[in-house]
């Protein structure tokens, strides 16, 4: 979906979708650990485009990341040393060849 469908400069509103894992790892600690938690997010994407030919393209996106899974890292019980916000945001950069 883009708006306009053609011409040199393009919108293109989508959803993304991350997973994957965060680690955590304690090496000089009396009780060396290694922990390991899953990650989820979704949010919606803005993507503004410049494509001066069919072939290539230019692009920054903006995202809002809306955590899904919220894994938190303790030192003790107590002490809380990372904890995944419920909110971030996102952006980046790309230029791309387009093949036929």
């Amino acid at each position: 979906f883009s708006l306009p469908s053609t011409g040199l400069f393009a919108f293109r509103p989508g959803v993304a979708l991350a997973g994957g894992t965060l680690r955590a790892a304690g090496s000089a600690t009396v009780a060396r650990a290694t922990i390991t938690r899953p990650w989820l997010s979704l949010g919606p994407l803005a993507r503004l485009e410049l494509r001066p030919s069919r072939f290539f393209a230019v692009s920054v996106d903006a995202e809002a990341v809306f955590a899904l899974s919220h894994p938190t890292f303790y030192f003790r019980p107590d002490l809380e040393v990372f904890s995944v916000p419920v909110v971030g945001f996102s952006s980046r950069a790309a230029i791309r060849a387009i093949l036929p």
